[in-house]
């Protein structure tokens, strides 16, 4: 069978740019390469269908938008294929396409073609998703036009892709819990994916995507991979409060996580050790958090006085109020400092998205008899005091 002639380019050599792709007749096929290729830095869908709108609509208004054919993302979601009639010549085709960037960037207006009349699926665009990305590639176009022609030796390719920018994906299980974080964000976009509402903005010169996941597991698990796999976020950050387990913690202390525990996850009729987790990628008890994400926070942490440790979280669809309780985790994990009903759950998701994350815990209360009388007086106050070190930490990312 006959190879088709994308397949025979070395994507290995592909750096971002403008390429010839194809010459059929009076058709010439532009490879818009917004991404290294196999970098495992890929577009979301949300981004490759917002500039999909964008670019396609200012690009056929533009004085040769009659000489346009086709624009539209690749499968591979590292770039765009734009089709010209060959009446435009490639090095105008080059400065057309950084307009056209540029224009999306500088667009006032509302998104293009936004209405269930309009697109099969008008629910998944973002126009600040369209502005990021289109901005992002104008700035790695030279003004001038260069050879337009794929690599073909690895000294004509750039030798290490760098490491893609930080998207920030931090969720809390209460909206108390993101107080602190949404006043601070600025040119927010909102959206709602699964019942999850969404915020996308900008977070100390970072992008950020902040969501309410709702109480327990299976919401923590949901709103971590809208985050991953809908919105593209590439680190994750589970922020919010818990009982405290160890005797020496107090109100207001923060746990972040080195391993975390679903303590109610027991096959043990079977033969395996309470908490073990199974399936592809597990096959454990514990999980664990980013050590540079967790290092990162701690020294964050001790510079701004604020008291912070390392620790194992416990994690169950179950809210912890008596000392009976209190005692079975303890019994089970020794070395359990917090309890709560979402870290682990986030943590499992990373895990097999293999992206970083971090779980931090502000203890609000004793997880006692006590928890009916002081949780509420705390749990404003924590909640501040992890989104003001969140805010901190994301500042400090590259």
């Amino acid at each position: 069978m006959k190879t088709i002639a994308s397949f025979t380019v070395d994507h290995d050599l592909i750096v971002p740019g403008i390429y010839i792709s194809r010459i059929d007749g009076d058709v010439i096929t532009y490879d818009l390469r917004t991404r290294y290729p196999n970098a495992g830095d890929y577009m979301d869908h949300l981004t490759m269908h917002s500039v999909e709108h964008m670019f396609a609509t200012l690009i056929r208004n533009s004085p040769v938008g009659d000489q346009v054919i086709y624009f539209g993302p690749m499968g591979c979601q590292t770039g765009f294929y734009l089709l010209m009639r060959d009446t435009v010549p490639p090095r105008d085709v080059y400065r057309l396409v950084r307009d056209t960037l540029l224009a999306v960037v500088r667009h006032t207006g509302e998104m293009f073609g936004a209405e269930r009349k309009n697109c099969g699926n008008y629910r998944n665009l973002n126009l600040f998703s369209a502005k990021e990305e289109c901005r992002r590639f104008y700035d790695l176009l030279p003004e001038t036009p260069t050879d337009m022609a794929y690599p073909a030796t690895p000294d004509a390719a750039a030798p290490v892709p760098p490491a893609p920018p930080a998207h920030f994906g931090v969720l809390a299980a209460m909206q108390e819990e993101l107080e602190g974080l949404l006043p601070r964000m600025t040119e927010v976009q909102e959206r709602t994916v699964a019942g999850i509402v969404c915020r996308t903005g900008t977070l100390n010169g970072k992008k950020v995507s902040i969501a309410c996941a709702g109480v327990g597991k299976v919401n923590a698990a949901l709103c971590t991979t809208v985050l991953i796999s809908i919105l593209g976020c590439n680190r994750i950050i589970n922020t919010g409060v818990a009982g405290a387990l160890s005797p020496d913690l107090k109100p207001l202390d923060l746990v972040v996580a080195d391993r975390l525990v679903q303590y109610d996850m027991d096959t043990s009729a079977v033969g395996d050790p309470v908490g073990y987790l199974s399936g592809a990628g597990l096959n454990r008890i514990y999980l664990e958090s980013d050590s540079d994400l967790r290092a990162a926070l701690m020294s964050r942490a001790a510079a701004e006085g604020v008291p912070c440790r390392a620790g194992m979280i416990a994690t169950a669809d179950r809210f912890v109020a008596s000392s009976e309780q209190k005692s079975e985790i303890r019994a089970a994990f020794p070395d359990a400092a917090v309890c709560e009903m979402e870290g682990a759950a986030v943590a499992q998701v990373c895990t097999l998205f293999h992206v970083p994350c971090l779980i931090l815990r502000a203890v609000s209360d004793c997880a006692d008899g006590s928890s009916s009388m002081d949780y509420p007086t705390f749990k404003v106050r924590a909640a501040a005091t992890s989104a003001s070190l969140t805010a901190s930490l994301i500042a400090g990312a590259r």
